[in-house]
């Protein structure tokens, strides 16, 4: 035999094949800005659509999540003209929610893309 059929033969290198598109990027989030399509007092917890996806989300509250009433501290319909704004926040609970409220939901986890979370840390009712 020449030298050249003793040559070893090895297999080409593994490629992996590109990304898709919806994998290119990671998506992380600890919060979420929705619209409440159920309060459940018993169970203690929403049921909400995200704003973005509208997906349904259940949100399970515990005894340490804050929840708060933002509000203007002025008339909505006649703003103070070249003032910044700080927003009143008023406590309150969960019998207070109701449907159709707009919340921002904050979480102690990564919540993006869960259809259902706890370790909420706060719920900010928008005016």
């Amino acid at each position: 035999m020449d030298s050249l059929s003793k040559k070893k033969t090895s297999a080409p290198p593994e490629t992996k094949a590109p990304p898709k598109e919806e994998e290119k990027y990671i998506t992380r989030s600890s919060s979420l800005a929705a619209t409440i399509s159920e309060v459940n007092v018993s169970g203690n917890y929403l049921m909400v659509r995200s704003d973005k996806d509208k997906k349904e989300v259940k949100v399970i509250l515990d005894n340490e999540t804050e929840i708060i009433q933002l509000k203007f501290p002025f008339d909505p319909g006649h703003p103070p003209e070249g003032k910044n704004i700080t927003l009143e926040e008023v406590p309150i609970k969960i019998e207070d929610l109701k449907a159709g409220n707009q919340i921002l939901i904050k979480a102690g986890q990564d919540i993006a893309g869960k259809s259902e979370f706890n370790n909420v840390t706060q719920i900010q009712v928008m005016p």
